[in-house]
């Protein structure tokens, strides 16, 4: 229905007493006073905030006139407990957004607008797998989606699981090679495929006992015995030649809210195909009510057939292909039992197709949003006694599954869900009501900002699909339009246009490219990484190797996955654990009965300054004093202790920690090795980056430990090769060894035997704190935690460190950072206030947030369990002085005489320099939209100006840097020296402050870009520990380029933040006169640089 009949239906002049299915989005108000028990009335109006008039919605689609209610539907009840949750959470009158499918005008002789059917909150995108889950068991969705209940440690995979998974990939890989042309290479191509499951299975393989490793290789190998079957089957089906075939498509419904990536997308010349690959049935899929057969992906394909439906125009035909072991089963959507169940028809789109498509949908939106219970402890204790269909929010039993899948729910596995049927026993009766005050208002108040990041994330596919991209290019700096494509060349595409790229996209940034007149979301759209990024010219590296023919692209930002996921599930888990080892049941948990770690996290433990230990042996790497007294503190610690240890810019963190557990790990050398024993030590870090570089400190300074560590996830790109060497399947030469040679069966069982040796005996870990549940994990407890960056996470993220403790969290947690340094990124802007459970003594400030890491926390209520280093390897005396001075209260200092001796580069005969712009017109800052979208030319050509001096007067580029705060303009200083100097476009690091942190160069020239006659700091610079990572990764020059007077003079609207930003820089601006004046700075005119 179009806009002007839409209108016309509002004011009365539309069909009357007959249903009609216009499938538009309204902006809708909560008329509270006017509502009741079966009755919602609402304020409506159009998406552009347009008035369109009352409207109501009636329990089972009543409207007067009704011929017949519609028994069990969820829509008037959904709605209900949306709108009462909204209200619980802040928000009055509650409004929301809703997608109307099916709407009525009862009136006779004025309009009465009914609402039968709709989407509610579109906006919010749920994927495909989470409709699955809800359908299986609304409450397991509830508990999954939005407490966040993680997995038990559990065992891996099952042989069926592994087996199909291996079958497929094979076969997509050998469908790719049929469709391209090259029928030839498609067996080549499918042992490929098998290879590269079998390589992502690995080091959950390599977890179990060798006796059943032993039982397994020949289950494991079916792949290989079936190949000639799957080829053929291939060749068979793709043998034709269809116009195009798209594997792994993100896609994206905004008036669904629908989302997630098709596994293939076929275009034929009059049609379309989707199908969903499914490897595994699991518990909880429903069986066919008349043939009994059970096929799992029937909801994941019905939310994709929408999606490609309204896309496309028509109902595209859709199959479900399910590998059990190396069968193969293809099932057409219509005949799935999850669509002969609820009696839908997916081609006619009939109301029985509609209800069965919005219940999932808008259960799932409701259970993963938190507005069924929001964070009252009583709604939350209640929901579970609803059942696990979670009869409060209506619907239709015929659009669930026959019996919920407790034995591979998380919440049952946890002992949460007190609904489990598969283990009664574990059942928890009132467990919201039992969690201490405390710990309760810890997880709902780190828990409520997270989803509000979650929200975010989850907004942005339907910002990209709806908004001008006029508007997100210039103000948002996210998109690019207008651009032409050249031809794809191993994966990769060059896209351009005549006009400027202004942007704040970037190197290595994952992006959507879409072609136009489509919009991001569409199957058509591919997935991306920019590799390059020049003045008119950007290179993406293509998920898939084909880019469907368009004359013109669009690129967009994605978002950022499923970062913020593991980060609930670490909060959550903390909680859960905390409670657990209480060993209470049946009352209420007293907080002097959680483990004394958890005490201390919460704030509430009295902690004595840490006891330390002797080094048993001596350090192999040159420590200085104060390296020395922090790593005899870490060697003092007993179970359960906590230790912070404070590391400002280059003062040997990374060597510190290889030191501490290379002591750790000879420590426990010779204990007997016994699978359930804690491993001596686990070192999580918040960058791989990071991660990368603790293995290499390790081997480097030990060579003889190199046996004994697990870098643990997949090799990546940039990883260096002594550092890939430590992933568990590249230790054992497992990719070599499956695609080559004969007696596979001998090949793979050695591997996965060795794979198991080094697994048992391996007694360091490295990783990411989002690794922290990664399969070579599952199962370990470690006697040491050491997280690197603590500074740079949030508290949930580093949370992530206690799941690896002990029971208890019965082991020695070491936090090792700087909150003087990058606070943790956080996108939402939405902080609740402090509950008064956590204000009295516990280290929380009113002002404290997600942006508060705990390792800033716990340093402010802790002071005695701080340890500082304070002799630093990078930065020249002058520049040592200058950031010791401004940021470290002059506790900072060279730690040798070479250290501190080091010679400014030529042409420049200073450590220090600021270029003044102050009083120049065209060196004032360009905004356009939100903060982070500043840029200054003047000062941008200024910095490329430098940089090619620099490099031309024989300064390696390698070890030159530039940096901003802001990504438009570091884009602007790449572009001004690949005007200057072509040749050094890509050899020279421009990049934002965030990102440069943990990095170092001889020089760093440093844009300020904020230029303005407010002396407005902005968002970015009124956090003040951004420039002082800026400074210190200079070792033997530092030039600054920007304005004095808004750095340090006071703004009429300066924020308290950039109140107390501006005192550090005035500490700064006197730091570089008074070395001016001893003849160790400069401060120029742009002219005389």
């Amino acid at each position: 229905m179009g806009p002007a009949d839409w209108r016309s239906f509002w004011a009365g002049r539309g069909p009357k007493g007959r249903p009609i299915y216009p499938d538009r989005p309204v902006l809708a108000a909560w008329v509270e006073a006017e509502s009741g028990p079966s009755r919602i009335v609402l304020d409506v109006a159009d998406a552009d905030g347009t008035p369109l008039g009352r409207a109501y919605v009636f329990d089972q689609e009543w409207y007067p006139g009704c011929p017949a209610p519609v028994r069990f539907s969820h829509y008037f009840r959904t709605l209900q407990r949306a709108l009462r949750g909204l209200k619980t959470l802040g928000s009055d009158p509650p409004r929301l957004r809703l997608q109307v499918l099916k709407a009525v005008d009862a009136g006779r002789t004025r309009p009465y607008i009914v609402l039968l059917k709709f989407i509610l909150c579109p906006e919010y995108g749920v994927w495909a797998t989470h409709l699955e889950w809800v359908y299986r068991c609304p409450l397991q969705g509830f508990y999954r989606l939005f407490v966040g209940v993680p997995r038990a440690p559990t065992a891996p995979p099952s042989l069926d699981y592994t087996v199909g998974n291996a079958t497929h990939a094979g076969y997509r890989r050998a469908a790719r090679a049929v469709i391209d042309g090259r029928p030839d290479e498609a067996p080549a191509e499918y042992f490929r495929g098998v290879a590269e499951a079998w390589l992502a299975d690995f080091p959950a393989l390599v977890r179990h006992d060798p006796n059943q490793i032993q039982g397994w290789v020949r289950t494991i190998r079916m792949p290989w015995e079936h190949a000639d079957r799957v080829i053929a089957s291939c060749r068979a089906r793709f043998g034709a030649g269809p116009a195009a075939v798209l594997h792994e498509r993100p896609v994206f419904a905004p008036d669904r809210g629908l989302g997630g990536r098709v596994d293939r997308i076929i275009i034929f010349g009059d049609g379309i195909q989707v199908v969903e690959v499914k490897t595994s049935a699991g518990p909880g899929v429903s069986l066919d009510p008349l043939t009994g057969r059970q096929v799992p992906g029937g909801v994941q394909a019905l939310a994709y057939h929408e999606a490609v439906r309204l896309h496309n125009g028509a109902p595209p035909e859709t199959l479900i292909e399910f590998f059990d072991g190396s069968q193969e089963t293809v099932v057409p959507l219509s005949d799935h039992p999850v669509i002969r169940r609820a009696g839908a028809r997916p081609r006619q789109v009939d109301d029985r197709y509609l209800d069965l498509v919005a219940q999932n949908r808008n259960q799932a939106f409701v259970a993963a949003s938190g507005l069924l219970t929001g964070y009252d402890r009583q709604l939350l204790n209640q929901l579970p006694k609803e059942g696990h269909r979670l009869r409060g929010t209506g619907g239709d039993f015929d659009f669930q599954a026959d019996s919920p899948p407790c034995r591979s729910c998380p919440a049952g596995q946890r002992g949460v869900c007190e609904q489990n049927r598969a283990d009664q026993a574990r059942r928890a009766y009132d467990f919201w009501l039992y969690i201490p005050p405390a710990l309760f208002a810890y997880w709902a108040w780190f828990h409520r900002q997270l989803k509000a990041e979650e929200r975010l994330e989850r907004e942005h596919l339907f910002k990209l699909a709806t908004a001008d991209p006029a508007i997100l290019e210039a103000q948002e700096g996210i998109t690019l339009g207008g651009l032409q494509a050249g031809p794809v060349a191993d994966g990769r595409v060059r896209l351009g246009r005549a006009n400027r790229l202004e942007t704040r996209l970037r190197e290595d940034d994952r992006v959507l490219v879409t072609p136009a007149p489509h919009r991001p979301g569409h199957f058509t759209s591919v997935r991306g990484v920019i590799r390059r990024l020049e003045t008119f010219h950007l290179e993406v590296d293509l998920d898939e190797p084909h880019l469907p023919p368009a004359p013109e692209y669009r690129v967009d930002r994605m978002g950022l996955g499923e970062q913020v996921d593991w980060e609930i599930e670490g909060l959550t888990d903390f909680m859960l654990n905390a409670m657990a080892a209480a060993g209470v049941r049946g009352r209420r948990v007293r907080e002097n009965e959680l483990p004394a770690l958890a005490r201390a996290i919460l704030g509430s433990e009295h902690l004595p300054a840490p006891v330390p230990a002797p080094c048993p042996l001596t350090p192999v790497l040159e420590l200085s004093p104060s390296q020395l007294e922090a790593l005899r503190c870490i060697l003092g610690l007993g179970p359960g202790e906590l230790l912070l240890v404070q590391g400002p810019p280059g003062t040997g963190k990374t060597a510190l920690i290889a030191e501490a557990a290379r002591q750790l790990f000879f420590r426990y050398l010779w204990d007997p090795i016994e699978a359930s024993d804690p491993r001596p030590v686990l070192v999580l870090a918040n960058t791989h980056r990071a991660a990368n570089e603790v293995v290499l400190k390790l081997l480097r300074s030990c060579p003889e430990l190199e046996p004994f560590i697990v870098r643990v996830g997949r090799v990546m790109g940039g990883m260096e090769p002594e550092v890939a060497a430590c992933v568990l399947s590249e230790r054992v030469g497992f990719w070599e060894a499956v695609r080559t040679g004969t007696d596979l069966e001998g090949r793979l069982k050695d591997c996965l035997l060795r794979g198991a040796l080094f697994h048992r005996h391996a007694g360091i870990f490295v990783g990411t704190l989002a690794a922290a549940a990664a399969p070579e994990l599952q199962g370990l407890v470690f006697r040491h935690v050491i997280v690197d960056e603590a500074g740079q996470a949030t508290e949930p993220a580093t949370l992530q460190a206690l799941r690896r403790l002990p029971p208890g969290f019965n082991g020695a947690l070491v936090l090792v950072g700087d909150h003087c340094q990058l606070p943790p990124v956080v996108q939402s802007a939405e902080f609740p206030p402090l509950p008064p459970e956590l204000t009295a003594g516990r280290g929380f400030r009113p002002d404290h947030s997600l942006k508060v890491s705990l390792f800033e926390r716990l340093a402010e209520r802790y002071p005695q369990r701080l340890i500082r280093l304070t002799e630093q390897y990078r930065m020249a005396r002058p520049i040592s002085d200058l950031v010791g001075e401004t940021f470290y209260g002059g506790n900072l200092r060279p730690a040798t005489p070479a250290v501190a001796g080091q010679p400014p580069p030529s042409p420049f005969d200073r450590h220090v320099i600021w270029v003044l712009t102050d009083g120049i017109p065209e060196a004032a800052e360009q905004t356009a939209g939100p903060d982070e979208t500043r840029s200054n030319p003047f000062e941008a050509d200024l910095a490329a100006r430098v940089v090619v001096r620099l490099v031309r007067a024989g300064l390696p580029p390698d070890r030159v840097g530039a940096v901003s705060p802001y990504r438009r303009q570091n884009t602007r200083v790449r572009q001004a020296i690949a005007d200057l100097a072509p040749d050094l476009a890509d050899r020279v690091r421009v990049d934002t402050v965030d990102r440069f942190q943990g990095g170092e160069r001889d020089a760093i020239v440093i844009s300020l870009t904020a230029s303005n006659p407010e002396r407005s700091l902005g968002e970015l610079l009124a956090d003040w520990r951004r420039l002082n990572v800026a400074v210190s990764r200079a070792r033997r020059l530092v030039v600054l380029i920007g304005s004095r007077e808004t750095l340090t003079e006071p703004g009429p609207a300066d924020s308290p933040e950039a109140r107390v930003a501006k005192g550090y820089y005035r500490r700064l601006w006197a730091g570089v006169r008074r070395l001016a004046e001893a003849g160790r700075a400069r401060i120029v005119h742009p002219d005389d640089l």
